[in-house]
């Protein structure tokens, strides 16, 4: 952009990438009237005749010493400041030259991930532009779990073994999954629940996933007590009390663990890979073969299928889900 705005509601920012591919953040200070303590990327309003990549080389060199070269514009955010609205522009712009050296409208700096971005109070122009789908935030954040998967890849292969072991001997026939979410899943995903998972790495729980598939109703009891015997259980889902008295459909039971570090012994998972895998979250299902056919066969098409579904399409479904769980019961009478 080369027009020049005169009318003193434009403001820029400025989002410098380190080798790292991480961000600059500066917080204002403490006794600071507007925002006090809050974090933002360098800039601010725009001078009389500026043009916007004037404005950002010009704010970024005054409040940290660097010299940038601005590449292009991420997108605009309408906000408000001590009473008056402005247009805060965000650009993507080089590191060319120079050291950090903060103005006294600063009292610290940090390089962070996008997706370190949310362990931040953020400057509300700057929290909007975060919570907003742009193309360069969802490709930051791609990026952000192509290097964290390898950990979660970890995960997976430490829960598959440790489940196939419990099994082995009691429930020799059981079929025992693991993944670690695929790229392209987790970029649909992102998108499909922006309003929900604004710091997804840190806050979706199904990036590791594990999943025990048995003969029985009672066989999943049985798994659904080791697992709250051995990991620590973040959350429990019965599907099948969920769908209440009247209802026919997905039944499995669903986990959301952490591993408890006291039993990974037991379990079987080495120090080094319980140092990698840490704190993070896994989700396990354990279901019935029925029910993994309903799972596989029906649900999907029904509850995740983007086109409306006729009335009698869905009465299908609901009739076959009915089926399947007298199935399940008639193997428990058996």
């Amino acid at each position: 952009m080369n027009e020049e705005h005169k009318s003193g509601n434009k403001a820029v920012g400025a989002f410098i990438q380190d080798n790292d591919g991480n961000f600059l953040l500066i917080q204002r200070p403490d006794d600071c009237s507007y925002c006090p303590k809050q974090w933002e990327v360098p800039g601010g309003k725009m001078d009389p005749g500026e043009t916007p990549e004037q404005a950002v080389v010009r704010e970024v060199k005054e409040e940290t010493g660097l010299t940038v070269k601005p590449k292009n514009v991420i997108c605009e955010v309408e906000f408000e400041a001590k009473g008056k609205k402005l247009i805060m522009q965000y650009w993507i712009a080089e590191m060319v030259g120079g050291d950090i050296r903060l103005s006294q409208e600063h009292q610290a700096c940090q390089w962070l991930s996008i997706s370190d971005f949310g362990t931040k109070e953020l400057k509300p122009a700057l929290d909007g532009m975060w919570k907003q789908p742009t193309p360069p935030r969802h490709k930051q954040l791609v990026l952000d779990y192509k290097k964290e998967r390898p950990n979660f890849v970890v995960y997976a292969e430490a829960l598959e073994r440790t489940l196939k072991k419990a099994c082995k001997y009691s429930l020799p026939e059981a079929l025992v999954q693991s993944r670690a979410k695929e790229v392209p899943s987790f970029a649909e995903k992102i998108v499909r629940k922006w309003d929900k998972y604004n710091d997804p790495i840190h806050q979706m729980t199904d990036l590791c996933g594990a999943r025990i598939i048995v003969q029985t109703i009672e066989q999943v009891k049985a798994v659904g007590e080791f697992i709250e015997a051995n990991f620590f259980i973040c959350e429990k889902e019965n599907k099948e009390v969920l769908l209440g008295k009247d209802k026919f459909g997905y039944r499995d039971l669903h986990y959301i663990i952490q591993l408890k570090k006291d039993r990974a012994g037991f379990l079987g998972i080495e120090e080094a890979k319980l140092q990698t895998i840490g704190d993070r979250k896994a989700e396990i299902q354990v279901r019935t073969w029925v029910q993994h056919a309903w799972a596989d066969t029906l649900h999907d098409r029904m509850y995740k299928n983007k086109l409306k579904l006729s009335t009698e399409v869905v009465r299908t479904g609901n009739l076959l889900a009915a089926l399947m769980e007298e199935g399940d019961r008639d193997f428990i009478g058996s």
